[in-house]
């Protein structure tokens, strides 16, 4: 599991990333890259999607997830824990 310092390394070095933190409770948010960025595709349908994700330092500096959730026009996907940690883990080896 990350440590609360990585992720905020991470965070500080990222202006892509926007966050805030009260008590142990840090929320962050990013827009997504649309589908014609992401696959170089010519499709521009599927833009302007912003991610939410919701984690907590518990008592040993470490991350958990409490949820995350992609948000669009005409959209909405909660995501699943498991998707969050494989970012935090890719995180968490790049730092």
């Amino acid at each position: 599991m990350i440590k609360y310092q990585k992720l905020m390394k991470f965070l500080e070095n990222n202006p892509a990333y926007l966050y805030k933190e009260e008590n142990d409770i840090i929320e962050i948010y990013f827009n997504t890259p649309s589908l014609q960025e992401a696959s170089e595709s010519d499709d521009a349908s599927d833009s302007n999607r912003s991610m939410h994700i919701i984690l907590r330092k518990n008592k040993n500096d470490e991350i958990e997830v409490i949820e995350a959730e992609i948000e669009g026009i005409n959209y909405h996907k909660k995501m699943s824990n498991d998707e969050i940690e494989w970012w935090l883990n890719t995180i968490d080896v790049m730092y």
